[in-house]
């Protein structure tokens, strides 16, 4: 019988036991699986205090099975365990209460339970291009997230039904990297040219200097040793030939 809790001369309102935790919730549940869970239940009250358990709802009690030590009155801040197992059978949600009844009223305890689903959400539901010039192209990217315990395919679709192609986070990530890669090689042969197109100059150059009738295209000196103590050949002893000097006509 519920009756107002009265100490000293003050009258006791609330909620008399405190769980922890707040709610009992089995989430991503196994049918035919047994899932279990323990609450701490305490006496906030003034003074002493008991309760006893209430029955389930009815389409929902033959899931759960609870097992606790009846304690009889218990003294202001005294706890006790009382431990839930629950085994679905249907593979769907429930949302609904533990209800005890205390000696100052009826405590509803939270009782939720959460199948195995896809839990898609959306970072940014707005997507804005800005200014985009006639003919340019600008790329937005839209972050989906899912929470749940189970995979999902994701379509994307106009206002008229038709399905566009859509690329997931590793799609885009192998695109820029691919993307990262062709101009990193692009870089690299560029400046393969350019130093070749510099030693073809340079090799140019030097040929000129040292009076070679053609230049070179590369730099390749081939150094023969001859023997100590020979004597130079006669084409060797021949005088030098003119060098050739390059010519630039003034307006």
């Amino acid at each position: 019988m519920v009756k107002p809790q009265v100490v000293a001369g003050r009258e006791f309102k609330g909620t008399s036991f405190i769980s922890k935790p707040e709610a009992i919730v089995f989430k991503d549940f196994d049918v035919g699986v047994s899932h279990t869970q323990t609450i701490l239940f305490t006496n906030v009250s003034f003074s002493f205090n008991s309760f006893k358990l209430l029955p389930l709802d009815d389409n929902i009690k033959d899931f759960f099975h609870i097992q606790y030590t009846p304690t009889g009155r218990m003294s202001a801040g005294l706890s006790t365990t009382i431990t839930i197992t629950f085994t679905p059978q249907l593979n769907q949600d429930i949302n609904s209460f533990f209800p005890i009844l205390s000696e100052t009223g009826t405590i509803k305890i939270p009782l939720i339970c959460i199948c195995k689903k896809a839990l898609l959400s959306v970072e940014d539901p707005s997507i804005e291009f800005g200014n985009v010039i006639f003919g340019e192209q600008q790329t937005r990217y839209l972050k989906l997230n899912n929470s749940g315990a189970l995979p999902t395919k994701i379509y994307v679709k106009t206002s008229d039904g038709r399905t566009i192609p859509f690329f997931s986070m590793d799609d885009l990530r192998k695109r820029e990297q691919l993307e990262r890669d062709d101009k990193d090689a692009l870089v690299r042969y560029a400046a393969e040219e350019a130093q070749r197109a510099k030693d073809k100059e340079e090799a140019a150059a030097k040929a000129l200097e040292e009076g070679a009738d053609e230049p070179v295209d590369a730099p390749a000196a081939a150094e023969v040793e001859g023997e100590e103590g020979a004597e130079p050949s006669a084409s060797e002893q021949r005088p030098p030939t003119a060098k050739a000097v390059p010519l630039t006509a003034e307006e």
